[in-house]
């Protein structure tokens, strides 16, 4: 009768120790990754804002940055490369309360570049069956008869569907179905463009996210002239 108060105590403080460690590790974690990106800053000669940036304010009306709930962009960093601004940044959401309470990452990168003048527009992978149901209920989703690969991959919304079916010619199409990485979302409107692939980029690998920005902006720029 006596060992099971002891069972009782000795289970309560290990699960205890493990949420605590849980805790350090997560800690620790997150502040070895703003080293990080305090680091990919410096390779990339940007400055590092970090948590303290005005990201959401500016662009958290965009789709990309709808999702969930207590949502910020942290580990910001911006600056100017030329012609372009340039923001990367991690972002975080959560969905779900009290024991379905789950947080979210991923790392995005955001462009803005007074030479274009783009239709607002969202760009996604198809999921073929919720995407179908979808469709049902009148989920918008712009495909092209010329071209089945593409819209096969892709769901393509936007307020304007005959400026999109100008915006993405064949070029533009061919260069999504081809280049565009795994799992990637894109939005565009006006001179602002945002993409992110739904995970964390490690912040040494960050400038593929935005060597892909600054691709689909030259892409767009040359379908815009």
């Amino acid at each position: 009768m006596e060992l099971f108060p002891i069972l009782v105590v000795v289970l309560f403080t290990g699960f205890g120790a493990f949420i605590v460690i849980a805790v350090v590790l997560g800690f620790v974690g997150e502040r070895r990754r703003k080293e990080q990106w305090q680091q990919a800053a410096r390779m990339l000669s940007l400055p590092f804002l970090g948590n303290d940036n005005d990201l959401l304010p500016r662009f958290g009306q965009m789709k990309l940055f709808q999702q969930g709930s207590n949502r910020q962009f942290l580990n910001a960093i911006v600056g100017d490369m030329g012609p372009v601004r340039v923001a990367l940044s991690d972002f975080r959401y959560t969905t779900g309360s009290g024991k379905n309470r789950s947080t979210h990452h991923f790392t995005a990168c955001i462009i803005q570049n007074d030479a274009l003048d783009l239709p607002a527009c969202y760009l996604r992978p198809e999921r073929r069956w919720l995407d179908a149901i979808g469709s049902l209920f009148g989920g918008q989703d712009i495909d092209f008869e010329e071209d089945d690969l593409f819209s096969r991959k892709f769901v393509l919304q936007g307020e304007s569907e005959a400026a999109l079916r100008q915006l993405f010619d064949a070029d533009v199409r061919a260069w999504f179905c081809n280049n565009s990485l795994p799992r990637m979302q894109f939005e565009a409107r006006g001179n602002t463009l945002a993409l992110h692939t739904g995970k964390r980029f490690p912040p040494d690998q960050s400038a593929e996210l935005l060597q892909m920005a600054l691709e689909i902006t030259k892409v767009l720029g040359r379908a815009t002239r």
